[in-house]
């Protein structure tokens, strides 16, 4: 143990005698010593990546509460950068519409809203919300009717713009004001059903 205290100098020979034994060492590398090393390296490639794990098949102990509190910040950083791509592209075909019409070769137009210039449709990012979003239209349909029987909300026109907007807005497909006001409108001209007439019922008994 002494002299390979220190490493031999390069280029000596170490010849050993009987005294020594030497042989090759050989790693003792269990498969349940990997695993945690491993577990490790998918769990850096999910926080890189921003994913649940149970997106990739990764099961360990999630269950389905843990599984949907997991995935919903991702599905609105999804959402988030869905809507950043669409206002990009309309961005984008907005100014080359604007180089078309300094050119002379389109016609002007005075809105510049995207929202009234442009229709657009992307895929659901997450299905599960289409059913809390009817949930939520439902009940303030129902507020809405209730409201309307106690208080006449046809000649409150303030309140009844908040509430369309708050339908139209849980119910996931928010509108401008233009529509809004253009509901409104028209459900103002529709004719209103007549009331009945109150008839007068004679409980005098005629005698003859």
């Amino acid at each position: 143990m002494e002299q390979y205290r220190q490493p031999p100098d390069a280029g000596s020979i170490i010849v050993k005698d009987e005294s020594e034994n030497w042989e090759a060492a050989s790693p003792l590398l269990r498969a349940s010593d990997a695993s945690h090393d491993l577990q490790a390296v998918r769990q850096m490639v999910d926080a890189g990546s921003g994913y649940p794990p149970h997106w990739r098949g990764e099961s360990g102990d999630a269950n389905l509460a843990t599984a949907t509190a997991m995935q919903a910040p991702t599905e609105r950083h999804l959402l988030r950068r869905q809507q950043y791509f669409t206002y990009m592209l309309q961005d984008i075909i907005y100014n080359a519409y604007q180089r078309a019409v300094e050119k002379g070769k389109a016609r002007k137009i005075k809105d510049a809203d995207y929202d009234l210039l442009f229709l657009t449709a992307a895929p659901d990012v997450s299905r599960t919300d289409n059913e809390a979003l009817a949930k939520a239209s439902r009940d303030l349909a129902e507020t809405f009717k209730v409201l309307n029987e106690n208080l006449i909300i046809a000649e409150q026109p303030t309140l009844a713009k908040l509430l369309l907007r708050m339908i139209f807005k849980f119910a996931g497909e928010p509108q401008n004001d233009d529509v809004l006001q253009t509901i409104l409108k028209e459900a103002e001209a529709q004719p209103k059903p007549a009331e009945p007439a109150n008839e007068e019922v004679d409980n005098d008994n005629d005698d003859g």
